[in-house]
């Protein structure tokens, strides 16, 4: 429930004894946000971050989800607050392989939101290209990154199951 998600959050912060810099929630491709979720780290101080999953890359290049991808970009920008927007993670993941379909396809999916947000105006959302943490060590995260130009923060999802 949204009170027990508040109140999960209070929790952690008062054992940690200070507030969380960044506010992580995640979105399937089609589900709607932001949500009151993001509104509620924002009034509390927090930045959010929207980990939006992809969908079929060559979906997106063909431009068969602009209207969707616009209205998420417009949701962000109402927001008017600094917003992390960490979009489809982990694409040298092995179970993301039919939704990448290559590297050269995941590319010009990510550069195709980022310049749809930038063409409604959004200015208040810092793009998160975020690969795994094994995928840097193996050299198969880099064959998938963006540029430059599309990429506003880097991280990497570590697991304790890999290296």
């Amino acid at each position: 429930s949204q009170a027990g998600i508040k109140r999960d959050w209070a929790n952690r912060e008062a054992a940690m004894g200070r507030r969380y810099d960044i506010g992580h929630s995640f979105y399937p491709f089609d589900t709607p946000f932001p949500t009151w979720r993001e509104q509620w780290h924002i009034d509390n101080g927090r930045i959010p971050m929207i980990s939006w999953n992809g969908t079929y890359s060559a979906q997106v290049v063909a431009g068969r989800h602009d209207a969707l991808i616009r209205q998420r970009a417009r949701a962000v920008k109402a927001l008017n607050k600094p917003v992390f927007l960490r979009y489809f993670w982990e694409p040298d993941a092995k179970k993301k392989d039919a939704r990448v379909g290559g590297y050269s396809t995941y590319i010009a999916d990510f550069r195709r939101v980022y310049l749809l947000f930038q063409q409604e105006g959004v200015r208040n959302a810092a793009f998160v290209w975020c690969p795994t943490a094994w995928g840097f060590k193996s050299g198969e995260a880099q064959k998938f990154y963006p540029g430059d130009g599309f990429v506003d923060w880097i991280c990497a999802d570590g697991y304790n199951w890999g290296d």
